[in-house]
C-alpha cells in the first residue's frame, strides 16, 4: 500500500494500492453527496444543448441573475446581490480568494479550531498570512469552539476566525457556540469566515446561519459540492458583509466570470425550481439529510458493537469521525477495499497537539446499498 500525503497536492486525497481480495473498492473518502445530485436535474441537462450558448459570451459577467436567484431561493433577505461572490473551484477557492482579500488589506493572523478543515493552512501560506490553530483542552469539535471564546478578547481586533460548519472532520453542529463566536469576532474588531460546505442537510439552519453571519458583520462560504452532489462543477459562492461590498471588495478588486455557463445553469435551476414552496436544491438536501440520519442511526449502532466509537457529530451531516485503539487502522481500513481519510491529515490543525493519527478516521455516510458490505469491511479490519 502506498499512501500520497496531502502536503503538496492542495487537498487531502490519498493514493491507496488495494487488490480487490474483498470486491471493489468503497470510496468513502472525499465529501460527495451520498445521494448525488438530485434527478430532476439529470433530466434537466439532458434536454440541454449548450453548444451555442458556450461559444458566446455571457451579457451577465457579475452573475447578477445567479445572485438574486440563490438570495431568494435560499430564503435569505436584506442581502445585496453585490454581497454574492462566486468561484469556479467549490467553497475551497471562494475561500482563498476571500483569504487574499483580507490579507491583503491587513487581516490576519487566521485562527482556526483544531481538527478543522486543513487546507485553511494552504490559504494562508499562499496569501503570506500566518496560521494558527488554537489549543484546546481535549480533542473534540465542542472544546475546540469553546476554547476559540476564551481566547483574550484583544487577539480578535484585525483577526481572520475560521468556523467550519458543520466541524470537518468530525460532522459536529453546535449554533449556540458558533453565533457566540461569530458576535464575539465581530464585536472585537475580527471578521469571522463561516465554512458551511456541508451545511445545507442541517435545514433551516442554513438559511439562519448564513443571515446571522451576514447580519454581524461574518464572511459565509458554501458550494454545489456536498449536498448538492455536484463535485466535479466546481461552483463556489460566498456571502461577503457589507463592510467588504460597500468600503473594501468592489470595484477593481472583483473578477468578472467566476463561473461557467454550466454551473450557472445548475445553480439557477436548483434554487429557482419550486414544488410545494420549496426550491429543488431544498427538497434534494432535505432527502440527504434524511439518508444521513437513517443510516447513521444504523451505522453507530453496528460501530459500537464492533468496539468503536464515533466522535461528537450531528446524524444529519455525511461525515462523522471514527475512533478507535488500533494505531494503524487507517491503512487496515484501506487493505480491506474502504477509503476513508486519516485523521494524520489534519495534524497540522493541532498547534502541535498529540492528535489521533492513524488510529481515526473521517468517513462518509455509506450510500444506498453499501452500509452492510461497508461494516463487513470495518470488522474484517479491525480482526485482521
Amino acid at each position: 500500500m502506498s499512501n500520497t500525503e496531502n502536503g503538496a497536492l492542495g487537498y487531502i486525497k490519498s493514493t491507496i494500492d488495494y487488490d480487490n481480495r474483498y470486491g471493489p473498492k468503497i470510496d468513502l473518502g472525499l465529501g460527495e453527496s451520498p445521494l448525488g445530485a438530485a434527478p430532476e436535474l439529470e433530466r434537466a441537462l439532458a434536454d440541454r444543448s449548450p453548444y451555442h450558448n458556450l461559444a458566446h459570451y455571457s451579457e451577465d459577467p457579475m452573475h447578477r441573475l445567479s445572485a438574486e436567484i440563490l438570495l431568494q431561493g435560499i430564503g435569505l433577505s436584506d442581502i445585496p446581490i453585490e454581497s454574492v461572490l462566486f468561484n469556479g473551484n467549490g467553497s475551497y477557492g471562494v475561500g482563498d480568494e476571500v483569504i487574499r482579500y483580507l490579507s491583503l488589506v491587513g487581516y490576519g493572523p487566521l485562527y482556526v479550531p483544531t481538527y478543522s478543515f486543513p487546507n485553511v493552512k494552504q490559504w494562508a501560506i499562499r496569501h503570506n498570512n500566518e496560521y494558527r490553530p488554537v489549543p484546546t483542552s481535549r480533542l473534540d469539535p465542542e472544546s475546540s469552539l469553546t476554547s476559540i471564546l476564551e481566547m483574550p478578547a484583544d487577539r480578535f481586533n484585525h483577526a481572520i476566525v475560521y468556523l467550519d460548519y458543520p466541524n470537518n472532520p468530525f460532522g459536529y453542529a453546535n449554533s449556540d457556540l458558533i453565533r457566540e463566536i461569530i458576535a464575539t469576532v465581530s464585536k472585537n474588531g475580527g471578521i469571522p469566515i463561516l465554512d458551511m460546505a456541508f451545511g445545507e442537510v442541517l435545514g433551516n439552519e442554513f438559511k439562519r446561519a448564513l443571515q446571522y453571519s451576514h447580519d454581524n458583520g461574518g464572511i459565509s462560504l458554501a458550494s454545489l459540492t456536498k449536498t448538492q452532489g455536484l463535485a466535479k462543477l466546481r461552483l463556489g459562492y460566498s456571502i461577503l458583509p457589507e463592510t467588504l461590498t460597500c468600503n473594501g471588495y468592489s470595484g477593481e478588486q472583483r473578477l468578472v466570470f467566476g463561473v461557467n455557463d454550466e454551473a450557472e445553469f445548475a445553480l439557477q435551476y436548483l434554487f429557482g425550481q419550486k414544488g410545494n414552496g420549496r426550491t429543488l436544491a431544498s427538497q434534494h438536501a432535505d432527502k440527504v439529510a434524511k439518508h444521513n440520519l437513517k443510516i447513521n442511526k444504523r451505522l453507530y449502532e453496528e460501530l459500537e458493537l464492533i468496539g468503536l466509537c464515533v466522535g461528537l457529530t450531528d446524524l444529519r451531516t455525511p461525515i462523522q469521525t471514527i475512533l478507535s485503539s488500533i494505531p494503524d487502522f487507517y491503512q487496515k481500513l484501506a487493505a480491506c477495499g474502504l477509503v476513508t481519510e486519516s485523521l494524520h491529515d489534519y495534524q497540522g490543525t493541532l498547534n502541535g497537539q498529540l492528535g489521533f493519527g492513524h488510529s481515526a478516521v473521517r468517513m462518509l455516510t455509506p450510500r444506498p446499498g453499501e452500509l452492510q458490505e461497508t461494516l463487513r469491511r470495518i470488522r474484517l479490519a479491525v480482526n485482521n
